[in-house]
């Protein structure tokens, strides 16, 4: 309890708090945490209603899990609170959704593996670098990310009418990617300016998909 009283103190935005990018950013990302939660849940109770996992990516919710660990660790070393809130609840909401895919969804022996034996080491090895190695660390897993984000947009497509896709889940994470592209122009974060402007376009794509698929189901 002491520690993470003194993380709170110690953060950037107690410390920083006033008018201020800062701040204003700050609870933003809290207000757009909730968005995701959101949409996280209401994907796994369409999993479970529909008794159907298909088209829901087990390699992007999973792989998303280990990295929102990873941003954890980085998010404590930098003393974000408001980056370690995102991380933490977002990151908890997806595993009734994990859940959901484990029960509804025959899994592939890759991404069994790779969830017990390969994105595990992911935050492992966030713990273990420096600080620059960290963030290009970081880099990297976001292009992870868009990776993971183009396989789900590959198994909606290839799924049997809507499957088990809750295009709520989609509304969240685009409203996500605006946000945290307008923070990043307020920052001035490159890494962020790139990501999520590829993160939309994607999100966006899943949704164009999903109007297709309403118009002639199958």
């Amino acid at each position: 309890m002491d520690t993470l009283v003194q993380f709170f103190q110690d953060s950037v935005e107690v410390r920083e708090f006033g008018w201020n990018t800062g701040t204003v950013g700050a609870f933003g990302i809290v207000l757009i945490t909730f968005v995701q939660v959101w949409g996280i849940v209401l994907q796994a109770r369409t999993i479970r209603t529909r008794k159907s996992g298909d088209g829901v990516s087990i390699i992007f919710n999973t792989f998303l899990f280990f990295e929102l660990a990873a941003l954890l660790i980085y998010a404590v070393e930098k003393k974000s609170l408001s980056m370690a809130f995102n991380a933490t609840l977002v990151a908890a909401s997806l595993i009734p959704l994990v859940h959901a895919l484990m029960k509804y969804r025959w899994w592939k022996p890759r991404e069994t593996f790779s969830l017990f034996f390969v994105f595990p080491f992911i935050p492992v090895l966030m713990w273990v670098l420096e600080t620059k190695g960290r963030e290009i660390y970081l880099f990297l897993l976001l292009l992870g990310i868009l990776a993971g984000l183009w396989q789900q947009f590959r198994e909606f497509r290839a799924a049997p009418g809507l499957g088990g896709f809750d295009v709520r889940f989609a509304y969240a994470f685009m409203l996500a990617s605006v946000f945290w592209f307008m923070f990043s122009l307020a920052i001035n974060d490159w890494v962020l300016i790139i990501f999520n402007p590829v993160a939309g376009a994607i999100w966006v794509t899943i949704y164009v998909e999903y109007r297709k698929k309403l118009r002639s189901p199958t």
